[in-house]
């Protein structure tokens, strides 16, 4: 499953594949619009650490959950705040 390529891939299909099977719910807030719709999803980050970032579905923020640093690319979430905030207008035009 792994190739021998890259450290720094390999380093990013092992947090795909820990992120992929350890997708939860929270009950936090956004740290931008204080809704409680978010998507959370919750990873081993490379020092070891458990992590979880949010996705505000309602500004549609991408967060860090323990020290708050907004993204607007991230990789281990595969998250980009242009697609999602086009996916989100697509949407409520229907």
């Amino acid at each position: 499953m792994f190739s021998m390529g890259n450290p720094q891939h390999l380093n990013i299909q092992f947090l795909y594949l820990v992120w992929k099977k350890l997708e939860v719910e929270c009950n936090c807030r956004c740290i931008n619009c204080k809704s409680q719709m978010l998507t959370s999803k919750e990873f081993i980050a490379e020092d070891g650490y458990e992590d979880s970032h949010h996705t505000c579905q309602n500004c549609g923020i991408h967060f860090n959950h323990l020290d708050g640093e907004r993204f607007t690319k991230c990789i281990v979430c595969d998250f980009d705040y242009d697609k999602n905030l086009t996916l989100k207008k697509t949407r409520s035009r229907n």
